[in-house]
């Protein structure tokens, strides 16, 4: 179980300077709007996966006109205690230390401390495009493994100058050959995504059902469905559908088959829950699917995640509050961090779910400076 026993944050966002102390179960973080309670889990998000959830660059998490960020975390994994920092400089230099020593990759840390953070624009998940769906799972496998990271990134940069390559030929002749060594490359690569992705569904599915049954008390009954144009097996499975969509791909200037193009589908009732969800029953897609991530990993890599919920109880009944809260408790999923606007609200749900006696509370002011 990986476990953050507190966190300093210097001239990160709206974060001056500050000192933070967590709870090894509950958290509860609250705060008006434009305290920083969300670029608090997005601190602890960057010392997880190296990154903002939210920002690209890293300067523009810099605050203000400030030189260099500092994030620096006490992380406790089992019985072994260690010290992680991250130094940003204005210039663009980015250092990731553990216990003192510089780590050459960040690459390497990615997976070491799990994070799943779930925020109220990650509806699009359920609501949105394809590219959400496939961003989440992503996100999710390259936690786990190192070398679906390492695929997936080389598929993307494949994907780029075979496309290249194609918008190229509706304008002159191309070289054939240059197509067949990118076709064959290209065709590995998705093989390998495509047999971790179908390898993930039933797992994940069994945790997310067993989430969602007791998040809304058995009343609905979802469903998710891997949808992939690469069909899982031998390379030559999807290299023979390569050379038989190549005439399509070179008319389209653009490859029309692949797991770029793959889907999750997510089903309420036999219907698609992004268009004819509640937004009760989208939020508990959204809450399930995370969840079920958290377990998931958990499983995968032997280290339970951090879960960071950020404004979560928005638009939730009182009984899937209750639900969550005491899934949280009964399932044991590890530390978890939530915020919430309104601290009476919080700590009236925390009472009624009978923890707490086991909860820390965190009140952060405007400006979020200490």
């Amino acid at each position: 179980m990986a476990h953050i026993e507190w966190i300093k944050i210097q001239n990160f966002k709206n974060h001056q300077d500050g000192v933070y102390s967590f709870g090894r179960g509950l958290t509860c973080v609250t705060g008006l709007n434009g305290s920083g309670k969300t670029n608090l889990l997005d601190a602890i998000n960057l010392l997880g996966l190296t990154k903002s959830k939210f920002q690209k660059s890293d300067f523009d998490l810099l605050l203000d006109q400030a030189p260099y960020y500092r994030l620096e975390a006490q992380i406790l994994e089992g019985d072994e205690s260690f010290n992680l920092m991250i130094y940003y400089e204005r210039e663009g230099k980015k250092t990731l230390k553990r216990n003192g020593r510089v780590l050459e990759r960040l690459g390497e840390h990615i997976g070491q401390i799990p994070i799943v953070f779930v925020n109220p624009d990650d509806i699009s998940l359920v609501k949105g495009l394809a590219e959400e769906r496939r961003r989440f799972f992503d996100n999710m496998l390259c936690q786990a493994d190192a070398a679906y990271m390492k695929a997936l990134q080389r598929c993307a940069r494949v994907l780029v100058q075979r496309n290249a390559l194609l918008a190229q030929a509706r304008e002159q002749p191309i070289d054939l050959g240059v197509l067949d060594a990118y076709d064959a490359e290209f065709a590995q690569l998705n093989t390998v995504l495509a047999v971790a992705r179908a390898a993930m569904v039933v797992p994940f599915a069994n945790f997310f059902l067993a989430l969602y049954a007791q998040l809304a008390e058995g009343r609905e009954q979802p469903s998710m469905t891997y949808q992939s144009s690469v069909v899982p097996g031998p390379d030559a499975g999807f290299a023979a559908a390569l050379r038989q969509e190549r005439r399509a791909d070179l008319a389209a200037g653009r490859s029309t088959i692949g797991c770029h193009r793959d889907d999750y589908l997510l089903e309420m009732d036999g219907v698609p829950v992004r268009k004819f969800g509640s937004q009760g029953q989208q939020k508990t897609f959204l809450l399930a699917l995370n969840l079920a991530k958290s377990q998931w990993l958990a499983a995968r890599c032997g280290r339970k995640p951090i879960l960071l919920l950020d404004d979560i109880m928005e638009r939730l009944d009182e009984n899937r509050i209750a639900g969550l809260l005491s899934l949280l408790k009964e399932r044991d999923l590890g530390q978890a961090i939530l915020t919430e606007a309104t601290g009476e609200r919080m700590r009236h749900a925390v009472q009624a779910s009978g923890q707490e006696a086991e909860t820390t509370f965190i009140e952060i002011g405007v400006g979020a400076n200490g």
